[in-house]
């Protein structure tokens, strides 16, 4: 058995676990064997989406996830729409703050970028701040 663990910051956390398949014979061996490399590519799997998450928490949006295979592929598909809702956060927050600073209080974000529910800051609003 093989055990990994990684530091995350103030925590430890477990990532794989194997079987050796050397204590089996026959078809168990190859079962066992045939696990360990399921555990392995999921693993791979995982770590290219926490990669990716740790690169865009450190503002590096520019980078993809690329598309896992099999169900994971809802993990890509996922990551990929936070992405594209982040950067147009961006891009809307880039413009306000470009527009106020030359004093053009008129421009607002488009509320119906972001899909899926929202905090009441980026819904429409029928009330404005008064200045």
């Amino acid at each position: 058995m093989v055990l990994i663990v990684v530091p995350f910051g103030p925590i430890t956390i477990l990532v794989e676990l194997y079987m050796s398949a050397d204590r089996f014979k026959g078809e168990y061996k190859q079962i066992v064997s045939t696990f360990n490399d399921i555990v392995r590519a999921h693993v791979a799997n995982l770590s290219k989406v926490v990669s990716v998450v740790g690169s865009h928490g450190e503002g590096d949006f520019p980078r993809v996830l690329e598309e896992l295979p099999g169900k994971e592929r809802v993990a890509t598909n996922r990551k990929g729409l936070l992405r594209s809702n982040v950067l147009n956060l961006i891009s809307d927050a880039s413009m306000l703050s470009e527009a106020a600073v030359e004093g053009k209080l008129a421009p607002r974000a488009d509320a119906t970028k972001p899909t899926g529910s929202r905090p009441p800051a980026f819904r429409s609003r029928k009330r404005r701040a008064r200045c």
